[in-house]
Parts: structure tokens; C-alpha cells; sequence
């Protein structure tokens, strides 16, 4: 489609009246459904206490506030998020409805943003196009109501974005140059993966700018403007564990949650470890020392872990390479998979506008069009669109994908999905059908690609019901719990980690011998989920039926030997028995093979002390201290007691 100077994409193109009131219009829009989600969200339990990645910004920035150390050493996360949180934490009153408001309005700028981008890399029906898509697309609405890192980490992507696709019209001025740097620089302190991006972008710039000395200061002060805002904090990292942390230190566990012989490529749990968040950080750390033999600072556990995965992959190359290709699919899937709760159901349950939206299967089939469309005559004037999200999924396989981190691709995919969509409407208006027909075959082969789920997902809404009735049964809502559990059952009966959180509730509410019956369809039902087994066993030992918890264990064993919970039941089931060697045996592998656990040596040192041998029972007690994190309240209590007694 030919057009005048006026409309010709990378050209600036001048606003009219009925336009400027346009964009006013879609902006209020936009930020009309980001205050709506976030006023819909308030009925979800979550809302006021977040779990996961939320509660530890949240904690963060309230340490912040009341002056406190949060963590020692160097940053384990990128601190940008925290400390914008405690700034409008401050000024709102610790407001976490206000937070969100503040967060609708960087999801407007988001908008503004993505719309401008679009405008100046195709023209103004791409810019409108985009603009609409940006200011509607559920996920983007939702996030920007979550205390997650992708509310304030997206708009300062783009908007060194936009700097970057202006820098051939303000002839690479240094000035332009250095506000780029600065805008990723400060997305760098945010989440850092962007980095990644920098390399390709300033050789972009070299080859851009023509001139090599202007091309070298170009480069130059590009790389200055992005260390600016990371260098203060390397600075502080160094001064606080007297190490070269550029950003973070979580990158090496992070790399080795997604690549290592267990891993599914979406779960963000340490193997060996529990799966809340403080849980997971410090049974990482502590297995890093326990296999390295020595202490290690924040530097070196990052560099165990990354060494472990070099040792993986070069053991079983071809296995790793799978893993990878796994992980690409999972990146285009229209599923938002997520560490912190179930996004879509969450979405559409408490917002309901969330369901009329664009899926992500059109978005990625339209976007990818784009992306092809954008490697033509124009491929160097468009490579930061197309460089960014290329670097950027590369960045996310490399480690493990999520929701939360595909969401700054979002934006730049609907900036290319626009002007794939505005090249079709010119080819309909030429009736160029062949490029037509190959545009809507590719867009239609991405759809089903992304469309087609694995079997391994839940997706029928079951998990999000098992998410709220954990909170209520946390909070002590047992009437809750059941009426959620109960929600989630009625969807599906085979949702195994629901069955459990049912048997749990039963055993709280003293309904011991429903909960047995349960328990046993359970594991008849699902025989190789080893938790239900366990949570029968320790079902039958509490209520002394301490020879069936031994079948059952055994039973349990001889497809899983290495299931240290079923193990511990049949040594608490020997102890039951008065076999007491037996039973010792037991808890002695379980702290073989895992490290971590406080219940064995605890349970070890009690049967040991009870036998009067005092100082081989204080070794195992001196065991479970060093694991004290895992213990309930009860029994670290009753182990403190122990030791303050020893030592009068």
C-alpha cells in the first residue's frame, strides 16, 4: 500500500484534533479496566495477602519502610520493583488497593506506549490497532493489578524500545543514545535478563549510525547510559558480601530450576526442596553447601548451581536439547502457566470482561506474522522489535517459563501482530490473495500450534479451587476450604492434589474415619501418587494402627524407594511396634538421603533419649537444629526445651 511522507512508517506523523481525542478515549479505557480488575480482584482471598513472589515483594518493601534489613549480602532479586513499591506504599498509606490504582496507571502508559511504537514502525492504523489489543488483552490488565515485576518492568521496556526505533530519526544523537541506555538500564534493575538484549542492540546501532567514529560513540554512550542506573547497585552488592554481584545472585538457581534431570520446565522449585517461596531459598542454599562441603557466599551458590547445570548438559546432550525444545513449546502455548496462582481462572472468576478478550493462541499466530513480515525490506529499521523478542524468548527457555515472564513479549508482539494486520488489509485492497492465503495459513498453523495443550497442564480450573481452599484453611476457614475443595471436586474427582487438601481437611475437623476411607480410595485409585500414600500412613500411626502403616509403607517402597516420607512412616511404624532398631534404621535413611529433613533426626533423638542413650540423641537433635526451618512450631518448641535443658 503506497502512502504519502505523512504516513510512511518511521516517519514522525503529526496528531489531529479528532485524533488527540481518540487517544484520550482508549487511554481512559485502558485505565478504566485496569481500576475494574483491580476492584473485582478485592473479593479474591489473595488480594490483601498475596503468596509466592507477591508476599516477598510485598515484605520487601515493607523492610523497606520500617527501615529494616530485608536480606544480607547482595541482592538475591533486582530491587527496582520493592523500592517503587515502598515509595507508593508510602505516600498512599500502605494502601494496597491505591498500590494498584498507581499500577493501572503504568498499565495506561503501557498502552501509550505500545500504541506509539506501533504508530511509528507501521502507521497510524497499526498504532490504532495495537493500541486497542493493548488497552483490552486480559493478561496485561491482570498483571498490572499483581505485585509482580511485569507492572513497572514493561512500560520501561518499551519505552526504550521506543527510544531505540527513534534514534535513526534524531541522527543518533548522544543525547538519544544515552536516554535509551538509561531507559534499559533501569529495566535491567528490575528483572535483568534485558541485558541479553544490549550486545545485538548496540551492534544494530554500529552498523545504523554508518560513520564509525559516530558509530563507536554512539556504542559508547548507549553501554554508559545502561550502566548508570546498575553500577550503584553492583557497588552495593560488593560492599555488602565483598563480591562482583552485577545485579542479582538468583541466576544460577533460577538456571538450574529450569534445566535439570527433574525439572518440567514451569515449576520453580529447587529438586529436594519445599515449595513455598522462603521455604525453597533457604533449602536451596543450604543443599549448595552441603554438597560443595564448605560454606559458600550468594556468588558461589550461583555458580554451584550454574555448574550443575553444565554438568547435566553435558552428560546427556541430547536429553538437555529436548528439555529446551519442550520449553520453546511451552513459551507459545495459550496457557498462562503459573508459580503463584492458577491466572486464568483467577482472571475470569473474579473479573468476568477478562473473558471476552483476545487469546493468546491469535495474538502469537498474528505477532509471528509479524515477525516474518518484519525480516523483509525493512528488517534493519524494525530489528529492535523483532531482535527484542527473539533475545527475550531466548532468555526465558534458557531458564524456565512462566506467565509473568513471557508478559513484556506481549506488547511487542501486538506492536508486530498490527502491522501483519495492516499489510493484509492493503494485500485484500490490491487483491494480492497469495499473500493473503500464506498470511492466514501461517496465523492459522501458529493458532493450533499454541492451541494444542499437553496433557500434563490442568486447565479445567480444578487447581484454582485448590489454591482458595488452601487460603481459607491457612486463614482457619474450615467452612471455606470445604465449600472451595468441594467446587474444585465437582470439576474433577481426579485432581490428586485436591484429594489430598480433602483428606487434610476431614483429619482437621476430627473426621478421622472418613478421612481413612478417603485417603484409601485415594491411593487405590492413584497408586503411584506416593503424598497420598503418606498422608494415609501418617493417618494410620497417629491412630496407632501401626501395622497397617507399615504395609502400606512397604507396600509404597517397593515401587519408590526413594520416597523419604514413606520411609519415616515406616519408621515411626516400627517405633509403634516397639522395634525400635528397625525404626532407628529407617530415620537413618531418610537423613541419608535427604539432607534437609528435621522430622527424622528429631524423631530419632526423642526414640534415642526415651532409651536413655543421652549423647547419641543429642548429635540427632544437634541435626534437626540445623534444620529447624522445617519443623512445626510444636515440635521446634519442644526441641529448644531439649537443648536449653542440656545446656543448664
Amino acid at each position: 500500500m503506497e502512502t504519502d511522507s505523512q504516513e510512511r512508517p518511521g516517519v514522525a506523523v503529526g496528531w489531529s484534533s479528532r485524533e488527540r481525542w481518540f487517544l484520550l478515549i482508549l487511554l481512559v479505557v485502558a485505565f478504566a479496566f485496569r481500576v475494574w480488575n483491580a476492584h473485582t480482584m478485592r473479593a479474591n482471598p489473595r488480594f490483601y495477602e498475596p503468596v509466592m513472589d507477591g508476599r516477598y515483594h510485598l515484605d520487601w518493601a515493607r523492610a523497606i519502610l520500617g527501615g529494616d534489613t530485608f536480606q544480607e549480602g547482595a541482592y538475591f532479586r533486582a530491587p527496582l520493583y520493592p523500592w517503587f513499591m515502598a515509595a507508593v506504599l508510602k505516600v498512599t498509606g500502605g494502601s494496597l488497593f491505591a498500590l494498584r490504582i498507581v499500577q493501572a496507571l503504568l498499565g495506561t502508559c503501557t498502552v501509550a506506549l505500545t500504541l506509539l511504537i506501533a504508530r511509528h514502525s507501521f502507521g497510524r492504523a497499526a498504532g490504532w490497532i495495537a493500541g486497542v489489543v493493548a488497552a483490552t488483552y486480559w493478561v496485561l490488565v491482570y498483571f498490572d493489578g499483581e505485585l509482580l515485576i511485569p507492572t513497572l518492568y514493561v512500560p520501561l521496556l518499551l519505552a526504550g524500545l521506543l527510544a531505540a526505533m527513534r534514534l535513526p530519526d534524531r541522527a543518533f544523537s548522544l543525547r538519544a543514545c544515552l536516554l535509551c541506555g538509561l531507559l534499559f538500564g533501569l529495566a535491567a534493575i528490575a528483572r535483568p535478563n534485558v541485558l541479553l538484549f544490549m550486545p545485538p542492540l548496540a551492534i544494530w546501532l554500529w552498523f545504523q549510525a554508518g560513520r564509525k567514529r559516530l558509530a563507536w560513540l554512539a556504542v559508547g554512550v548507549l553501554t554508559l547510559g545502561t550502566l548508570i542506573p546498575i553500577l550503584p547497585i553492583t557497588s552495593h552488592n560488593y560492599s555488602a558480601s565483598g563480591e562482583g554481584v552485577l545485579i542479582a545472585s538468583q541466576a544460577g538457581v533460577n538456571f538450574w530450576i529450569g534445566n535439570n534431570p527433574e525439572s518440567d520446565g514451569m515449576s520453580a522449585i529447587v529438586p529436594g526442596t519445599r515449595a513455598g517461596w522462603w521455604e525453597g531459598f533457604e533449602d536451596s542454599r543450604r543443599l549448595a553447601k552441603r554438597e560443595a562441603g564448605r560454606d559458600l557466599s550468594d556468588k558461589e551458590i550461583s555458580q554451584h548451581y550454574a555448574g550443575k547445570v553444565w554438568s547435566w548438559v553435558a552428560q546427556a546432550p541430547g536429553t538437555a536439547m529436548g528439555h529446551q525444545m519442550r520449553k520453546a513449546r511451552l513459551f507459545l502455548l495459550d496457557w498462562e502457566v503459573s508459580n503463584n496462582q492458577e491466572i486464568r481462572f483467577v482472571s475470569h472468576r473474579y473479573n468476568p470482561l477478562s473473558r471476552l478478550s483476545l487469546s493468546f493462541a491469535w495474538l502469537a499466530g498474528v505477532g509471528i506474522l509479524g515477525v516474518v513480515l518484519a525480516l523483509g525490506a525493512r528488517r534493519w529499521a524494525l530489528f529492535p522489535l523483532w531482535g527484542f523478542v527473539g533475545t527475550y524468548a531466548i532468555s526465558v527457555i534458557a531458564f524456565f517459563v512462566c506467565s509473568r515472564f513471557r508478559v513484556p513479549v506481549l506488547p511487542v508482539l501486538i506492536v508486530l501482530g498490527s502491522g501483519a494486520c495492516v499489510r493484509i488489509m492493503a494485500w485484500i485492497c490490491a487483491k494480492r490473495w497469495g499473500p493473503v492465503g500464506g498470511s492466514i495459513a501461517l496465523i492459522m498453523a501458529v493458532f493450533a500450534f499454541s492451541s494444542s495443550l499437553p496433557k500434563r497442564l490442568v486447565t479445567d480450573g480444578s487447581g484454582g479451587f485448590l489454591a482458595l481452599g488452601n487460603s481459607a484453611m491457612q486463614a482457619g476457614d474450615l467452612d471455606g476450604a470445604e465449600t472451595y475443595y468441594q467446587e474444585g471436586l465437582d470439576i474433577s474427582s481426579r485432581n490428586q492434589q485436591l484429594r489430598l487438601a480433602w483428606g487434610a481437611l476431614l483429619r482437621r475437623r476430627g473426621q478421622q474415619q472418613a478421612a481413612r476411607h478417603w485417603l484409601d480410595e485415594t491411593v487405590q485409585v492413584f497408586p503411584g501418587y506416593p503424598e497420598a500414600r503418606v498422608a494415609l500412613c501418617d493417618l494410620e500411626n497417629e491412630t496407632r494402627n501401626h501395622t497397617r502403616a507399615a504395609e502400606l509403607a512397604r507396600a509404597g517402597l517397593r515401587g519408590a524407594p526413594a520416597q523419604t516420607g514413606l520411609r519415616y512412616e515406616l519408621g515411626r511404624a516400627y517405633i509403634g511396634l516397639n522395634e525400635a532398631e528397625r525404626g532407628l534404621a529407617e530415620f537413618d535413611r531418610v537423613i541419608e538421603e535427604d539432607p534437609l529433613d528435621f522430622v527424622a533426626p528429631f524423631a530419632k533423638g526423642l526414640v534415642l533419649m526415651g532409651a536413655g542413650r543421652t549423647g547419641l540423641a543429642m548429635q540427632a537433635f544437634e541435626l534437626a537444629e540445623a534444620n529447624a526451618d522445617r519443623s512445626k512450631p510444636e515440635d521446634l518448641q519442644r526441641l529448644q526445651q531439649i537443648l536449653a535443658d542440656r545446656d543448664q
